[in-house]
């Protein structure tokens, strides 16, 4: 007898199996080769419900087509696949009640193939005479228009692959308008999020925007905190080290620095004192100040390259205001660093330990680049383009020191410029 889900009890049993999938933390592999310490990363996909990444990619398409009605309950599950993805719908399909059959190249591994079995699907083998992995689709395709009540997920073209990664590896959060009922449900914050400071200019509204952005899901997450039991261990809430202010007359500033009067050190100390509502409740409250995260493919190094590799790159203004940077990979690890360092609490300055400047910087940048890195941005050009505050923010900077990260024993792999351009253009 088969026992066939109703289109409704199909779809609450997609959202069950959701909490299966999804959930593949990303790990650090240290290791030594040829003398050179070496990482890698790499995805913990056994919390997923086979093992594979493909578990996430087969729910969300089987759940869009329910809620299009694509699929119906019974509807045979048909797909072309090398491997995890047929092993992913062969059980998310079975675990839903639908017969599943999978077209595969004939030299794929015995061990996948035995999986794709053990959930009850069929494999239709193709040989590479056949057409190998094209043939695959190919004869997918053809079954499907030979037989009614098909369902071909096309993984390829289907966009509901696209989506499902945002759609189902994270939990969405609307820090403006919902409470934030998942911390009870946490050890650990970490809240890094708001609008982009250099996005736009600041007109009145924006200058709200980036507040609120900030200032409101921060008090969200200290009410729910205070509301919460058990309530998490940590608190990661974000600041930057526009907490110092801009002016380059400044001498260098430590935790302990005096906040500057200009808007953004007032935006990072309202970001602060949101948190700062949770103290008292047994929460170890961090507000890492991030200074300028270098790292590929965006932020500000991905601003400048352009420039600088045609040949046209150097310093903003006079080249004497500090800059201070951090590269990406010693942030995340400086925040990790963080959460499983008990001892310490309150403002911490997340930056290099170098104290270069925005010419020192050019310089090197343009070196690494094999560039001339000689012509300037005038203040007055940028102020032009850009207002004269936002300008400001960028023609004058603190030198900024990391005291207390280097006094709990954090240990940087990119302390100097060189160090990190070279990684990071590699």
């Amino acid at each position: 007898m088969t026992i066939h889900a109703s289109a409704p009890a199909a779809a609450r049993s997609t959202a069950a199996i959701r909490q299966m999938v999804g959930h593949t933390p990303l790990l650090e592999v240290l290791y030594r080769r040829d003398g050179r310490d070496r990482r890698l990363y790499a995805k913990y996909e056994s919390m997923n419900m086979t093992g594979s990444v493909k578990d996430r990619m087969a729910c969300h398409i089987l759940a869009e087509a329910y809620a299009s009605d694509v699929l119906q309950p019974g509807d045979i599950i048909v797909e072309a696949s090398s491997g995890n993805t047929g092993i992913a719908f062969a059980a998310l399909g079975a675990a839903l009640g639908h017969p599943v059959r999978i077209y595969m190249p004939d030299w794929m591994s015995k061990e996948r193939s035995l999986l794709i079995a053990s959930f009850g699907a069929e494999i239709v083998p193709v040989s590479a005479a056949e057409g190998g992995f094209v043939g695959s689709v190919q004869l997918a395709e053809r079954f499907a228009r030979e037989h009614e009540g098909v369902f071909l997920p096309r993984q390829f073209e289907n966009q509901a692959n696209v989506r499902a990664h945002p759609e189902l590896a994270f939990e969405r959060w609307d820090a403006e308008r919902e409470p934030a009922t998942w911390v009870g449900a946490v050890d650990a914050v970490v809240h890094l999020a708001g609008e982009g400071v250099f996005d736009r200019r600041w007109s009145e509204a924006r200058k709200k925007a980036l507040v609120d952005s900030r200032v409101l899901g921060t008090m969200a997450i200290a009410e729910a905190i205070r509301e919460a039991s058990p309530r998490p261990k940590v608190w990661l809430s974000a600041s930057a080290i526009g907490y110092y202010g801009q002016d380059s007359q400044t001498p260098p500033q430590a935790e302990s620095g005096a906040p500057g009067t200009d808007f953004l050190a007032g935006l990072a100390q309202a970001w602060e004192r949101a948190a700062d509502r949770a103290h008292g409740l047994g929460v170890r409250i961090v507000h890492p100040r991030i200074g300028l995260v270098l790292g590929k493919g965006g932020g500000a190094l991905g601003q400048m390259l352009p420039p600088f590799r045609a040949g046209v790159g150097g310093a903003l203004g006079s080249g004497k205001q500090a800059f201070p940077w951090i590269h990406i990979e010693d942030a995340v690890r400086a925040m990790v660093f963080l959460l499983d360092t008990a001892s310490v609490d309150g403002p911490v300055n997340i930056v290099a330990p170098a104290t270069d400047t925005m010419g020192a910087f050019a310089k090197a940048l343009g070196h690494a680049l094999h560039r001339p890195a000689f012509f300037t941005v005038p203040g007055f050009a940028l102020a032009a383009a850009l207002g004269a505050e936002r300008a400001r923010a960028l023609l004058e900077g603190v030198p900024v020191l990391p005291e207390k990260l280097q006094a709990a024993g954090f240990a940087y792999r990119f302390p100097s410029v060189d160090a990190a351009l070279a990684d990071i253009l590699a």
